[in-house]
C-alpha cells in the first residue's frame, strides 16, 4: 500500500467553495480495489463516507494529528 496522506485518527478540514469549514475525523485508511482509500465521520452531521480522493483534494488539509 503507498504511503498514506492522513491516518486514522487524525483531523482534517474540508473547505466549502463558499469558504465554509467543516471538520472530518478519519476513521479507518484501507486499500480497496488497487487504490487507497479513507473511512471519514464528518463532525456536524450523520455522515460516514468511504472516500477514495482526500490526498489529491485541494480543499482538505490537516487539522489536527491523531495520537
Amino acid at each position: 500500500m503507498r504511503k498514506s496522506k492522513y491516518n486514522q485518527g487524525d483531523i482534517a478540514q474540508y473547505t466549502d467553495m463558499d469558504g465554509s469549514k467543516e471538520l472530518l475525523v478519519i476513521t479507518e485508511v484501507f486499500e480497496s480495489m488497487g487504490g487507497l482509500r479513507y473511512a471519514v465521520h464528518w463532525l456536524g452531521g450523520q455522515w460516514m463516507l468511504k472516500i477514495s480522493t482526500l490526498d489529491d483534494n485541494p480543499n482538505v488539509s490537516l487539522f489536527a494529528r491523531g495520537q
